[in-house]
């Protein structure tokens, strides 16, 4: 610990600092942590490790990598100590003598936070409940610390490998913060690194840390999927079950029923619902068996950028999950009658809603989905608003028959695609000049509205993708 922002300090001044130890706010699966006062009246939080930790110095490194840490939503470490004293031991055989033995004592000094843990706020009798705009400010808050260990700090990510509501600790004005670093590594990103034992908290803990003990930031988001599940839904995973699959499948199964947002929070507006199912679905998303199937927490923060960002658009515009059922009915169970064509991710099918509104439906293939990520950022329904971006009207995020359905409709634009205009009946060389022009333009102002403000990339464009309404937009 060779920081100036950090103090060495002795037992004794700990000591004094906690009264003899005699104030417990709460206890880990390593030791014991006691509120105390500094001298200039800042109060703090001690953590004591427990003598019989086989290795004591192994667990001061892992919390060491607080040192190098500054952030709003980590905790911040103020002092440390890692000291031998003599303490007197009585003779079995001789009662009433005593000698002097070695004792090592681990201690960790860190900035007192207030309002205890997230576990406390969730679960607590006589907690008040909270509404959805503090559940989103913590996930945020969250989400932003943890992108921190992962991307914002060192060479390479610390994995925190214990993720959990008892874990996130509150200060006085709510901001979520990541604390105890007790099970933490340093993990080359490229690269998993193996254990001897699978350790985190049952309930919050990946598959592959369970199977095969590995240990890489995917973990964490495994863990970060069920905490953003949990503060959602207001319910918690199981203790017995390790990985809480079970509770996750509980949580799919219910954000299928349309109505469920509404049900959970009845007093939200209802312009806010799609962002509450957004986050499900990026709970769930994090949650995938396979770890190459989660998202990263640098893609999350890119979610919640383009959440938080002011061009992205109004909030009530009408973007809905459809359920499967519904899908099927506007496409005629996808009967070859209404297939359209097919694009890279899936058949493209013509449809129409009982209200008569016309649309395409892309049902998207399971070789070539669009990563995790990138359907999120998709049926959010709020990235891209501009009036020469094609409109998502719908989509469907279903586990069906133990299959996984996923489907995104469209507006239907009557005129088709540019490179029909170009190669078929209607040519565009039959349309004057002006018109062509204007089309060449509005394509290099989308694409200038992609590059610019959405810092984002097509990577597909061609005749085929470009659209038309009747009048040739």
């Amino acid at each position: 610990f060779d920081d100036p922002k950090v103090w060495k300090m002795s037992f004794k001044e700990l000591q004094v600092i906690t009264n003899d130890f005699s104030e417990e706010i709460g206890k880990g699966a390593f030791g014991v942590v006691y509120k105390g006062m500094l001298k200039n009246g800042e109060a703090v939080a001690v953590k004591k490790l427990d003598h019989y930790l086989a290795n004591q110095r192994k667990q001061i490194e892992s919390e060491e990598h607080l040192k190098n840490l500054e952030h709003k939503n980590i905790v911040q470490l103020i002092g440390y100590c890692e000291e031998t004293i003599h303490v007197p031991r009585s003779h079995e055989s001789k009662p009433g003598e005593y000698t002097l033995v070695d004792m090592t004592e681990s201690l960790l000094c860190y900035e007192f936070l207030s309002n205890g843990s997230l576990e406390d706020k969730m679960w607590k009798a006589n907690s008040p409940e909270l509404d959805w705009k503090t559940r989103h400010t913590l996930i945020k808050g969250i989400c932003e610390g943890l992108h921190y260990l992962h991307y914002g700090c060192l060479d390479a990510p610390i994995v925190h490998r214990d993720l959990k509501p008892a874990n996130i600790l509150l200060d006085d004005d709510m901001v979520p913060k990541l604390g105890d670093f007790g099970l933490s590594r340093i993990v080359p990103e490229t690269q998993a690194h193996i254990t001897a034992f699978a350790v985190g908290s049952s309930g919050y803990m990946a598959p592959e840390t369970i199977g095969r003990r590995e240990i890489t930031p995917k973990a964490d988001i495994y863990s970060l999927g069920v905490l953003i599940l949990e503060v959602i839904t207001g319910r918690s995973p199981p203790y017995i079950e390790y990985s809480g699959q079970c509770y996750v499948d509980k949580v799919r199964e219910d954000r299928n029923q349309n109505s469920y947002v509404a049900s959970r929070y009845p007093l939200l507006e209802e312009s806010l619902h799609q962002q509450v199912d957004s986050w499900i679905s990026i709970g769930l998303r994090c949650t995938e068996e396979l770890p190459q199937r989660r998202p990263t927490i640098e893609h999350i923060i890119h979610f919640l950028e383009a959440e938080s960002s002011s061009s992205l658009g109004p909030p009530d515009r009408e973007v809905r999950m459809i359920s499967f059922k519904e899908f099927e009915d506007i496409t005629n169970k996808f009967s070859e009658k209404q297939l359209h064509g097919e694009s890279i991710f899936g058949a493209v099918y013509e449809g129409t809603r009982v209200d008569g509104e016309e649309m395409i439906v892309i049902k998207l293939k399971e070789h070539r989905r669009p990563s995790e990520t990138q359907f999120n950022l998709v049926v959010n329904g709020l990235r891209f608003e501009h009036k020469n971006i094609l409109q998502l009207k719908g989509y469907c995020d279903e586990t069906v028959e133990a299959a996984s359905k996923r489907l995104l409709c469209y507006e239907l634009l009557q005129n088709g695609s540019l490179d029909r205009k170009i190669f078929g009946d209607q040519s565009l060389t039959q349309h004057p000049w002006e018109e062509r022009y204007r089309i060449i333009q509005d394509i290099c102002k989308v694409l200038q509205y992609l590059h610019e403000e959405c810092k984002d990339v097509h990577m597909g464009i061609t005749a085929g993708d470009t659209l038309h309404r009747s009048t040739l937009n």
